[in-house]
């Protein structure tokens, strides 16, 4: 939970070398090709959720976070996503999706 967390708190502040600490790797290509203004994702928050996967290599984080201002595809509002995560233990959760849901 705390990965998505971090992820979303650093896409919101457009630090995309941040961002790729917490993707797997195939995931670690440029996904901000517009980077937001700083604190551009508030009022953040994640929670596990039973509805998903939730076992010692996979989980599915359900976040919501309301965006300032018209950025990158996000209209000025309110977002659910889901943030989908793995791990090899005993390494680090990584996030292999993640999106609008």
């Amino acid at each position: 939970m705390d990965t998505a967390y971090s992820f979303l708190q650093a896409m919101g502040n457009g630090d995309q070398a941040l961002m790729n600490t917490y993707l797997v790797p195939e995931r670690r290509t440029g996904v901000l090709s517009d980077p937001p203004p700083g604190d551009e994702f508030q009022n953040l928050h994640c929670r596990p959720t039973s509805d998903y996967v939730n076992t010692a290599t996979a989980v599915v984080v359900a976040c919501e976070f309301d965006v300032r201002e018209v950025w990158g595809g996000f209209s000025a509002g309110h977002y659910p996503w889901t943030v989908s995560l793995q791990r090899q233990p005993p390494g680090p959760w990584l996030i292999d999706n993640y999106g609008a849901g």
